[in-house]
């Protein structure tokens, strides 16, 4: 298995396309949950494509603009997450910007794992651009990608969002994109409260971490295991889908 080390250009921050609105949105009371304040990462790998005659924009540059565009709808993700009294997070949308980064590897697809890549992937670390400490999200960037050119042409992505890949696709044509809807706030108590039956806020800790399992176990003693699932898997999982799905949904997601 390949083992490699990036070079990577200086990151910098990407803001939205166009203006954006500068306001402040709530976040629901399960976005406060202090566990699931940490940057989740992910990885998504991509072969080099044929595009015939002509050179074509690199996938940085074409990444890069459609992220710029990406921004646009989605503009919260340039912001900047505020705490309140109490540990209660909003979004203030500041249009600051996301982190990015421009890599290459001297390795090829095939290099990283036949007949693709599957985890634990080779040097992952180098795939992903540096974020400081992932469980600190507070006043800092909220999105951070890497994109690393292989040696074949293709490329990966570290940490990837489905709106990028659309409009990379359709030459930043926002019209053939789904647009997101915000409305966290539908998951925020009622005020009053009206709590039936008892529920314990998210916000009420514990007071120390040896009665979580995941913070107080060291990480030599946990242990970790993939579940791959591949396209014969996905077929046999669709098969079992109910008729009546196919009603007014004539095609199961491909996903």
């Amino acid at each position: 298995m390949a083992s490699f080390v990036a070079r990577r250009r200086k990151p910098e921050l990407v803001v939205p396309a166009q203006a954006t609105p500068h306001e402040t949105l709530a976040l629901s009371d399960v976005d406060d949950d202090m566990d699931l304040r940490f940057l989740q990462p992910a990885i998504e790998f991509f072969r080099a494509v044929d595009h015939g005659p002509g050179q074509p924009a690199t996938a940085a540059k074409l990444v890069k603009a459609a992220l710029a565009e990406a921004l646009v709808h989605y503009y919260p993700l340039a912001g900047r997450l505020r705490e309140a009294a109490g540990g209660k997070l909003a979004v203030e949308c500041t249009g600051e910007g996301v982190v990015f980064v421009e890599a290459e590897v001297d390795v090829s697809m095939d290099d990283l794992g036949k007949p693709s890549p599957l985890p634990p992937y080779p040097c992952i670390e180098e795939l992903l651009c540096e974020v400081g400490d992932p469980r600190v999200v507070v006043g800092v960037p909220l999105f951070f990608m890497q994109v690393t050119q292989l040696r074949c042409g293709g490329f990966v992505i570290g940490l990837h969002i489905k709106c990028i890949a659309d409009l990379a696709r359709t030459g930043g044509d926002a019209s053939k994109i789904v647009s997101p809807v915000w409305n966290r706030e539908i998951l925020t108590a009622r005020i009053p409260p009206q709590i039936s039956p008892e529920f314990v806020g998210f916000l009420q800790r514990l007071g120390s971490t040896g009665n979580d399992v995941m913070l107080s176990t060291p990480p030599e003693e946990m242990v970790i295991r993939f579940f791959i699932f591949g396209p014969g898997d996905i077929a046999a999982l669709r098969s079992h889908h109910a008729p009546h799905i196919f009603r007014h949904q004539p095609q199961a997601s491909s996903f």
